[in-house]
């Protein structure tokens, strides 16, 4: 295609609904695990600690090739070139995601790997964020 090339196309547009089911099942099970965890006290700010204003060491766990992890990687070392920085790779999007991940905090948090954690994982759908929606996860943070 070239720049200032005119073009005539012509189709229909239709789309999917989604199945129709209002808010949502994943949205719905978001709001019932932030439930529960209220009722848990997991949101008080009794259990909540502050962030260093400079912290010795970050840790990052994240799966280790992808572009979220590199994007935190190039902020954290333009800003703080010299910080030091742990990485647990992990598996984001696949049955079993949520698990491996709570395992990988557990392990960064049992070692004193860094004084501060970045769970993270880039874009996708919903249906691929799914496993971030987990008891299993919240637990292990």
């Amino acid at each position: 295609m070239v720049r200032g090339v005119h073009v005539r196309v012509e189709g229909q547009v239709d789309g999917v609904d989604g199945g129709g089911r209002g808010e949502g099942e994943l949205y719905l099970r978001f709001l019932a695990l932030k439930k529960e965890l209220e009722e848990r006290g997991w949101f008080d700010e009794s259990h909540k600690r502050p962030i260093p204003f400079l912290p010795r060491r970050v840790g990052v766990v994240n799966s280790g090739t992808g572009a979220a992890v590199q994007d935190i990687l190039n902020i954290i070392q333009r800003r703080f070139p010299r910080m030091p920085i742990t990485i647990s790779s992990v598996r984001v999007q696949v049955a079993g995601a949520a698990e491996e991940n709570a395992k990988a905090i557990r392990g960064m948090n049992k070692k004193s790997a860094a004084d501060v954690l970045i769970v993270g994982r880039g874009g996708g759908s919903m249906e691929d964020r799914q496993q971030r929606i987990e008891t299993s996860l919240c637990i292990g943070t």
